[in-house]
């Protein structure tokens, strides 16, 4: 008895008794697996393995009775129509006889090549059938544009018209779909080449059509109510009022906690999309176009930046229907992926974070159009070194107009907050850097502030902010590690008129050793790439050091 055999007569065995009382399953045996052997043998006849006739009877009482009538075709080997268990036990027994007797024959000269030329010449059949699907006649003619692009190496080449290499013909069926899809696929024109790209989202959830229709509407900000029969468009509300009545009557997230489709400056105002035919009653496939180089302000960008983009994206439309979320094309087994590579919501909770702090604080305005665009290179360190990343855009925001927008405490609070919950609490240079600010701040070789601004309206400068922080950057060894020591205790008798303070002294002292000590425990990094990486986030660990761990106001 094969695995095969032995897993029916189990499975058979459950559902007798599932169904115990309410049919009569007569001579039927409990070895199933067994009956469907003698019928490939040839023991017994087909009516022997009709079961859904044998327990149910007529289709009358089929059709009364289809959960059963269902289950049964699990089991009955009588019709190759039912996708029954017992039917591949039938077809596997049929080719083992088969092999056992010698009955199968190949014509290997019909496959065989020499240096990769075929002995025979293959001819192309039924060159009448439909090249898209395979299925249907050729029978409508239509352009290259609705059936993909003409001039790669597909089916295409095989079914081509001999009028030209712009058009085809293709079945009525697939002629439909293509109109039916023009309206979420993205049309590009490079020279004479027309490309059509799918960027489709396929949503498969338990939220009703009806409430489907109302997202798209909502996020495309085209929102309409039936009135007389007429759809009319309520101009005078407010965009994000329709977004936020939409979700709040659905039970959905607020508007505020969508980084991408409530929150961001460059919306996906140009959604397209549709419901896909389902049999499933509890679940439906929405099918949406998602224009990412609307997220970022340029046409081209990097395919690590799109799929970074498209997780964001993901995680909003996830976390209002939820359900399963496939980029590119629908893979069976997984619940989230991209072009058939799988995703995990932490992924995609930290692409949506990471872009709302680029679309806050990132963009910058193009001079020749005057339109804004993300900064994707600071959008990508937002996921690899968010604290690192953080001191860009705060170093960049305070040289932009010579300090005009230069972040004051609140803002600069702001970004810490945002990016600490990107970044690892465990990182051993981060909390050495904050030893080496804790020092600098008591020896007040730096002021205690929160901001770029003083309290007085004026604004600090660079050198007054991280001087000492980035002469750190002379540190390549121990001894230029002491040396950077030795200046600290020059520059503090000189900046504060003090002589000899032996306290203050053993401070620096102290905190030189353990900079070279901590470093010497960690082997996969330099005193030169530690001192380097400290100094590069300058701004970042003054002000977190300050807001989190010294309270106090700025002197």
């Amino acid at each position: 008895m094969t695995k095969l055999e032995q897993s029916i007569n189990e499975f058979w065995v459950l559902c007798k008794n599932a169904l115990d009382g309410q049919f009569d399953f007569g001579e039927l045996p409990d070895d199933l697996g067994g009956l469907i052997r003698k019928y490939a043998e040839k023991e017994v006849k087909q009516n022997d393995v009709k079961i859904v006739a044998s327990v149910i009877g007529n289709k009358n009482a089929q059709n009364e009775n289809k959960e059963a009538t269902e289950l049964l075709k699990l089991f009955d080997a009588s019709s190759n129509g039912y996708r029954s268990a017992t039917n591949v036990l039938l077809e596997y027994l049929k080719i083992q006889t088969g092999l056992d007797k010698h009955a199968f024959e190949l014509e290997i000269s019909a496959f065989a090549m020499i240096d990769g030329t075929p002995l025979i010449e293959a001819v192309v059949t039924n060159d009448k059938r439909c090249p898209i699907c395979n299925r249907f006649s050729q029978d409508t003619q239509v352009y290259a544009l609705i059936s993909g692009n003409p001039q790669t190496d597909s089916l295409y080449q095989t079914y081509q018209s001999k009028k030209g290499r712009t058009n085809m013909y293709v079945c009525q069926y697939c002629f439909t779909a293509g109109w039916v899809d023009l309206p979420t696929a993205k049309i590009t024109s490079e020279s004479r080449q027309v490309n059509k790209g799918r960027e489709y989202l396929f949503i498969t959830t338990p939220v009703s059509e009806k409430q489907l229709k109302e997202l798209l509407d909502a996020l495309i900000h085209v929102y309409r109510e039936d009135n007389n029969d007429n759809d009319e468009i309520l101009a005078d509300v407010d965009d994000d009022d329709l977004l936020d009545a939409f979700l709040e009557e659905n039970n959905m997230p607020a508007r505020d906690s969508l980084s991408v489709l409530g929150m961001s400056r460059k919306r996906l105002r140009e959604l397209r999309g549709f419901v896909l035919q389902s049999s499933n009653q509890l679940l439906r496939t929405f099918v949406v176009r998602v224009p990412i180089e609307r997220l970022v302000g340029e046409d081209k960008v990097s395919s690590a930046v799109q799929r970074e983009l498209i997780k964001a994206a993901m995680y909003d439309f996830w976390r209002i229907v939820g359900g399963s979320l496939h980029y590119g094309h629908i893979v069976e087994g997984v619940p989230l992926s991209i072009d058939g590579q799988e995703v995990t919501e932490k992924e995609m909770e930290q692409a949506s974070h990471a872009y709302h702090i680029a679309d806050r604080f990132t963009r910058y305005k193009i001079k020749k159009t005057g339109q804004y665009r993300l900064n994707s290179a600071l959008f990508m360190l937002l996921l690899t070194s968010p604290r690192l990343a953080a001191n860009r855009i705060l170093n960049a925001k305070r040289r932009e107009d010579n300090g005009k927008y230069a972040p004051n405490k609140d803002t600069v609070k702001e970004i810490i907050m945002s990016v600490e919950k990107l970044a690892d609490p465990n990182d051993w240079q981060f909390q050495l850097g904050l030893r080496v600010i804790e020092t600098l701040v008591n020896l007040r070789m730096v002021p205690k502030a929160r901001g770029f601004w003083k309290p007085n309206g004026q604004q600090y400068s660079g050198v007054e902010l991280v001087k000492w922080i980035q002469r750190m950057k002379m540190i390549h060894d121990s001894n230029s590690a002491r040396a950077w020591g030795t200046s600290l205790i020059n520059g503090y008798r000189r900046e504060h008129d003090a002589g000899t303070n032996t306290e203050k002294v053993s401070q620096i002292l102290a905190l030189v050793e353990e900079f070279i000590e901590t470093c010497a425990k960690h082997d996969d990094v330099t005193l030169t790439e530690l001192a380097r990486n400290i100094a590069n986030m300058d701004y970042y660990l003054l002000f977190y050091y300050t807001h989190h761990l010294n309270q106090s106001e700025e002197n």
